[in-house]
């Protein structure tokens, strides 16, 4: 079985607070036993736009960077909302925060069509990778995956 690498994010650090006593834990909707719940981080909604570019069995780029909204995200995956099928097994997401940039490497694992020609996909985080040097400064003129 494949480990899956879990990234630190400015959106899921703890709270620093000095009480000893609080657990880490996290609020779910779904016991802790369930068999439908098989993550190892709890997600939360994360509805920002993100851009993607399709990456080839070499890990290069093999697509013109699109334009997703966010789904939901967690320490270790995220999923996206999307126009078009995905047909790429590897993405390198563009996530944007206070501080700039952030590139992560994202294995898909799933894909389904949800209606009103609209596509959910989701996988997990393989890597951080370098902000490229084509990344596009104005999203506003990306087309929409």
């Amino acid at each position: 079985m494949s480990t899956v690498m879990t990234l630190p994010f400015p959106w899921l650090a703890q709270n620093d607070s000095s009480d000893e006593s609080s657990d880490s834990g996290h609020a779910s909707w779904h016991s802790s036993d369930s068999l439908i719940v098989s993550r190892g981080s709890h997600r939360i909604g994360y509805t920002e736009r993100m851009c993607v570019t399709g990456l080839d069995a070499d890990q290069s780029e093999c697509s013109a960077p699109l334009l997703v909204w966010g789904r939901d995200i967690s320490a270790d995956g995220v999923s996206f909302t999307h126009k078009r099928p995905m047909p790429h097994r590897h993405v390198q997401m563009l996530v944007p925060l206070a501080l700039g940039l952030e590139a992560l490497i994202v294995r898909l694992t799933w894909c389904r069509y949800v209606g009103r020609r609209e596509y959910v996909s989701g996988g997990y985080f393989v890597r951080p990778a370098n902000v490229p040097s084509s990344a596009p400064e104005d999203w506003d003129t990306l087309d929409e995956a």
